[in-house]
């Protein structure tokens, strides 16, 4: 494999009421109000952890490189008028460049909105853009219907599932994917 180095992108990025930017040591206490739900957590592949922990982590999303190969960054996702944190979300690029996963947690004060929805079509468009992929990936846990809903409702569809086993037993996560949409050569001028 080639040595990647990453390119700067210029973040934050804007659409009509969120905006998508890096995480931030200040954004401890919003990051850990919604990380720490239990209902939010359970369809979740990460665990609740300490303060420090968060800390850390968010001060290693504030430098983290974006779109390399197999390489997960997270990206917060923020009310675009005040920039406070009301989400994150992650994306991973496959080694072939062929495809990338995303995954995405909005605290439930700002779910039903259609927030999220603007930030993971927003998130699906850049990681084609600059991720250089034609798919993008959502696992979510079977049992988390508004995630569904707002996959299919945003045009991502289904292709399977996946099941493996945790410490609460055997899970299963629903296989959503987006494909770019081909561009059409431009007809010939006669």
């Amino acid at each position: 494999m080639a040595d990647e180095r990453p390119f700067p992108l210029p973040l934050p990025w804007s659409w009509r009421r969120i905006s998508l930017r890096r995480l931030e040591v200040d954004d401890l206490a919003a990051f850990q109000a919604y990380r720490r739900d239990p209902e939010v957590a359970r369809y979740q592949g990460w665990k609740i952890v300490d303060d420090d922990a968060a800390r850390a982590f968010l001060a290693e999303m504030r430098t983290a490189p974006m779109f390399l190969r197999d390489k997960w960054f997270q990206l917060g996702i923020a009310l675009r008028e005040t920039q406070e944190l009301i989400g994150d979300v992650g994306v991973c690029v496959d080694g072939e460049r062929s495809s990338a996963e995303i995954g995405f947690t909005v605290n439930p004060r700002f779910q039903g909105q259609g927030l999220a929805s603007e930030a993971i079509q927003e998130i699906t468009s850049r990681t084609m853009q600059f991720g250089a992929v034609d798919k993008v990936v959502a696992r979510p846990d079977a049992r988390n219907e508004r995630s569904i809903r707002l996959l299919e409702r945003i045009g991502f569809e289904p292709e399977g599932e996946a099941t493996f086993q945790d410490e609460d037993g055997e899970q299963r996560e629903i296989i959503y994917a987006r494909i770019r949409p081909r561009q059409k050569k431009p007809a010939r001028r006669r």
